[in-house]
């Protein structure tokens, strides 16, 4: 593991430490998940948090890289917690947050007017799934073979790594799939 990488595990496990010892024994280090992060905590109920332990201090990367995870999670709160150079404690740490999370934890704490339908001047929608194309897969995929399929004289124009019968498989599921959703609001 790198000595980047390194410091950032010790700081996410600084930070479950502390949110565990202040009340959230459900605190943990969340596995990634790509484009489909949900930040680096989990057990924090609607709260997402991005743990940062970098030299270089991006601000306005990480909100949007916030904005994106609590989108991908469905939080309306959420916050960075970037370690302070120089020290080990979580608690000595910074905790940054978007304007608009303030603003909604001001609205929940009775100091502002209860929020109506907020939203961050600067909104980060969810990647949308790629879209299969089963008729390339399955053109691609699925062609006959003269010499294996129909038994032709002509030679064999299979992959040598013939694997028509489970592509055949993973199509008919996910067009099983597309089917049932269809039906779906």
């Amino acid at each position: 593991m790198s000595r980047s990488k390194d410091k950032g595990t010790a700081w996410e496990t600084e930070t479950v430490r502390v949110l565990r010892d202040h009340g959230a024994p459900g605190a943990e280090r969340r596995a990634l998940h790509g484009n489909a992060d949900r930040g680096d905590i989990a057990g924090v109920v609607g709260v997402v948090i991005e743990d940062k332990a970098e030299a270089h201090q991006d601000l306005a990367g990480w909100t949007r890289e916030l904005l994106a995870e609590m989108a991908n999670d469905g939080a309306d709160i959420g916050l960075v917690w970037a370690k302070r150079v120089g020290k080990t404690s979580a608690l000595d740490g910074y905790m940054i947050l978007p304007p608009i999370v303030g603003l909604r934890l001001l609205a929940r704490a009775g100091s502002l007017a209860p929020e109506t339908d907020w939203k961050p001047a600067e909104t980060v929608e969810p990647p949308a799934p790629a879209q299969l194309d089963l008729d390339a897969v399955k053109a691609e995929f699925l062609a006959l073979c003269g010499s294996c399929d129909a038994g032709l004289p002509m030679a064999c124009a299979c992959s040598p790594r013939d694997f028509r019968g489970t592509m055949s498989d993973l199509v008919a599921e996910v067009e099983a799939l597309r089917e049932a959703l269809a039906g779906r609001p």
